[in-house]
């Protein structure tokens, strides 16, 4: 006992110590937080102007911060990922990767698995050296995601309200698009993956909103995405946009109520979406007139899914194949329209149809360990968290092919985003780092 005692020598070395570990922390803090301010605050807004664009955005965040990180090597620690979820994905890419080996094109395909293995890793990473943000720093960077959401509204806005100039600079009109009526349908169709991105990572920022500004403000962040959706014509938007509303209100019931809304629609968006798609088509709801072209469009591409489906359904047909599905069918020769694109516009179909059951329960047990990270938060990040999961599975199951470059980058920024609202990590004590 008596040699466990501080001497006021000791003490003082302590101090030091301690007072030092925080001193380069925060250096690197401040290093570190900046990337991550630019990082969010771009997110939203490249996602307007070039969906595409977050792609690259995403690397080179993950590039700059890893150079970051390197030159102050000697004053921290490696950031370490999080181990459950990290192999989780590794196990997905693995068997993409096997079953691109039983698919249409096995070197496209795996040069795909390799592409989408790198944008996970440099999210896995992102999410590994966020954890050492202190509060302060998660703030500042949470501010400058909502300054990114609020910018690409205004965006949004404009572009409806002046007849798309941004869009007519940015991207050449496509060869179908020579009349002035053509190409505004054509820019509306470019904005609509920006709307969807603003509409999902509205939710996350709303955390910001309602820390610095109160819960009447928080509010008016969602109805404002509303309004510009209605501009616009993504139903799938929409969709994502309602369907967090209703989560965040049923999750703030009770406190598991958000927990169990997640696995429910997570099993029953796999479950359901194949059964869907079989009830829809019997019902000839690709004949309404009442359903948009687009959605009627989708219900013979799940059925003609379906039914592939059920033709390989415990390894599919490949990771990728989806896009070869043409060579299985035949063009309607009253509508003109294949019953098949380049992917189903649903993921669980996609994932049924490509890499089987045994894919389905790789992806069900990453949603399992995302719903499980989101249970472990505050109350009010949890309840915003699980509405932007729900944002997120509503458009899955209505748009955009799963293993799109941009589609899975934004997934990332906004799985990054959900993160940043968590309490910051207790940081190691000064003498045991040392």
């Amino acid at each position: 006992m008596i040699g466990d005692a501080d001497t006021p020598a000791r003490s003082a070395e302590k101090g030091r110590a301690i007072s030092g570990a925080h001193a380069a922390s925060g250096a690197t803090d401040t290093r570190w937080h900046k990337v991550f301010c630019a990082f969010f605050f771009l997110v939203p807004i490249n996602s307007v102007l070039a969906s595409q664009s977050v792609v690259p955005l995403l690397l080179v965040t993950a590039a700059l911060l890893a150079v970051t990180i390197w030159r102050t090597m000697e004053k921290n620690r490696w950031p370490r990922p999080d181990w459950g979820l990290t192999a989780a994905l590794g196990g997905l890419i693995v068997f993409c990767a096997l079953a691109s080996l039983w698919g249409f094109d096995p070197p496209r395909s795996l040069l795909l698995a390799a592409r989408i293995a790198i944008l996970l890793a440099a999210g896995l990473f992102l999410h590994a050296a966020q954890r050492h943000l202190d509060e302060s720093a998660r703030s500042r960077a949470g501010n400058w995601l909502l300054a990114g959401i609020v910018l690409a509204l205004i965006i949004l806005y404009l572009e409806v309200a002046l007849e798309y100039p941004l869009m007519g600079l940015l991207h050449e009109p496509a060869d179908w698009a020579t009349t002035p009526e053509k190409w505004a349908a054509n820019a509306e169709s470019l904005l609509n993956r920006g709307a969807t991105a603003v509409a999902i990572l509205c939710w996350p920022a709303c955390v910001f909103l309602w820390r610095r500004a109160g819960t009447a403000a928080m509010l008016c962040l969602p109805v404002a995405v509303l309004a510009a959706l209605v501009l616009l014509s993504s139903q799938a938007a929409v969709f994502g946009l309602i369907g967090a509303a209703i989560t965040a209100i049923v999750a703030g019931t009770h406190g598991r109520a958000g927990r169990i809304v997640l696995v429910l629609a997570t099993l029953g968006a796999m479950v359901v979406s194949p059964l869907a798609g079989q009830k829809f088509y019997e019902t000839n709801l690709q004949d309404a007139e009442w359903l948009p072209l687009s959605a009627a469009h989708r219900v013979e591409i799940w059925h003609f899914t379906v039914q592939r489906i059920v033709e390989k359904p415990v390894l599919g047909w490949g990771f990728d194949a989806a896009r070869y599905m043409k060579r299985l069918a035949a063009e309607d020769e009253a509508s003109g329209r294949s019953p098949i694109a380049l992917h189903p516009h649903n993921a669980p179909l996609q994932v049924l149809l490509e890499l089987g059951i045994v894919g389905a329960l790789i992806i069900l047990a990453i949603a399992w360990i995302l719903i499980q990270r989101l249970e472990n938060l505050p109350k009010r990040e949890r309840i915003l968290g699980q509405a932007t999961y729900i944002a997120v599975l509503a458009v899955s199951c209505t748009s955009y092919g799963f293993w799109q470059n941009q589609w899975l980058a934004l997934l990332v920024s906004t799985a990054l985003a959900v993160s940043l609202t968590a309490p910051a990590a207790k940081r190691v004590p000064a003498e045991k780092a040392l």
